[in-house]
């Protein structure tokens, strides 16, 4: 179960998210999110991945310890803050915050084309619904791609070809970290991950309709239940009213 490569393919997906078309996408998802939960997230001027804040943030803390440890040479400042015995964190603060505007990990409008920020981590079933879906369709018509929506997580799969289209779970296990920091150091990305499908198994297990079918018998089966309840007890009332 394959899934699609967002890494090697952003510039073509940003091209379409960017466009009328796909902002129009975002905000329909965002507007029935914004519905269902009476939230007031504006995509027109804060990312995607921002409405979940502190899912981002950890995301955003992941990329920082994985650069300050691994590439001190993309830092342009002074890190010892970071490495004293005695850590000051006001100041570890401040200087986090420098190196996310050094880096581009703040959401400005000269750096809004970044994967990092489009990102819908726990908005599966509204993103891959109203964006993922026809975003799917417009960069590969000739596959027959379908929405597989489970209790769990909700994806885009072609059965024909058993393939995914599923940014949240291309980002997961460092291939998110290791696209940001190849783009930082302008080489060709390369994975760490030992997952060759990138995250396509585990969303298709994890978008099984099996569970939610279970879970809808089940509140059919409970509504069906008050429903003969609420009969039974209209009856015996009319009963006594008779007699």
């Amino acid at each position: 179960m394959q899934n699609y490569d967002f890494g090697r393919n952003w510039h073509t997906v940003y091209k379409c998210l960017n466009s009328k078309q796909g902002m129009s996408w975002m905000k329909k998802a965002f507007d029935e999110i914004n519905a269902e939960f009476t939230s007031h997230f504006d995509v027109e001027v804060q990312p995607p991945s921002r409405y979940k804040k502190g899912i981002h943030d950890e995301m955003v803390l992941n990329m920082l310890t994985s650069i300050i440890c691994d590439h001190p040479e993309l830092i342009k400042r002074d890190i010892t803050v970071f490495t004293s015995k005695k850590v000051d964190k006001s100041r570890a603060g401040a200087v986090s915050n420098q190196i996310m505007d050094d880096l581009g990990f703040n959401f400005t409008p000269s750096n809004k084309s970044k994967l990092m920020f489009y990102i819908p981590y726990g908005i599966c079933h509204w993103w891959n619904k109203y964006v993922g879906l026809p975003l799917a369709r417009k960069l590969m018509p000739d596959r027959t791609w379908v929405l597989r929506e489970g209790l769990k997580h909700t994806t885009v799969w072609c059965p024909d070809t058993n393939e995914v289209f599923d940014m949240v779970y291309w980002s997961m296990d460092g291939r998110l970290e290791d696209h940001e920091v190849s783009v930082l150091l302008n080489r060709k990305i390369k994975y760490a991950s030992t997952d060759l499908s990138l995250g396509g198994q585990s969303a298709f297990v994890d978008s099984d309709p099996g569970e939610l079918q279970q879970k809808l018998a089940q509140k059919l089966k409970n509504d069906l239940h008050e429903m003969i309840l609420d009969h039974i007890k209209t009856k015996k009332e009319a009963t006594k009213l008779r007699s």
